[in-house]
């Protein structure tokens, strides 16, 4: 609590802050209550305050406008805060999109070269194909000129 003599009420009516001891504990009470104290009040806030006690503005209305200004200062800090965590979370989000983006693209060449492999080996089947009718073909004529070879020798065996 502030401790006030005669002497240093005296004094501040010489600088007219014109108060009483009443006064300046209710002003200490006040200050005090800010949530960024502990419930001590600095003596440069306290003096501050007490250039307005019996001025136009009271110097709770001052108070109350500070620590107005101050909540939104707070709020404002809080709110950018948030801004940049939420850049960054979608800054990293955006990064694994394109990390994304590039092995889908990959994929979609090693798909093509996949298709590529797939067309060249239809014609080396389709070329190896017709190559083993040929061959099917030349032996259905070979077993042919054989067996007429066979019954012709077969046929002049007999007539001998």
């Amino acid at each position: 609590a502030v401790e006030l003599s005669p002497v240093v009420l005296s004094k501040l009516r010489l600088l007219d802050v014109d108060t009483n001891v009443e006064e300046l504990l209710q002003l200490h009470d006040r200050l005090s209550q800010d949530q960024s104290s502990d419930g001590t009040v600095r003596a440069e806030t306290l003096a501050e305050a007490m250039t307005h006690v019996g001025a136009l503005a009271e110097a709770s209305e001052v108070f109350d406008l500070r620590c107005s200004v101050q909540a939104s200062r707070r709020e404002a800090a809080e709110r950018a805060e948030k801004v940049m965590q939420d850049a960054q979370a979608h800054g990293k989000e955006l990064v694994k999109v394109a990390e994304a983006a590039g092995k889908v693209a990959l994929a979609r060449q090693e798909v093509a070269a996949v298709q590529e492999a797939v067309v060249a080996l239809q014609k080396e089947v389709g070329s190896l194909s017709g190559r083993l009718q040929q061959l099917e073909a030349r032996e259905e004529r070979d077993k042919q000129e054989h067996l007429s070879a066979f019954t012709l020798v077969s046929k002049k065996i007999e007539d001998l």
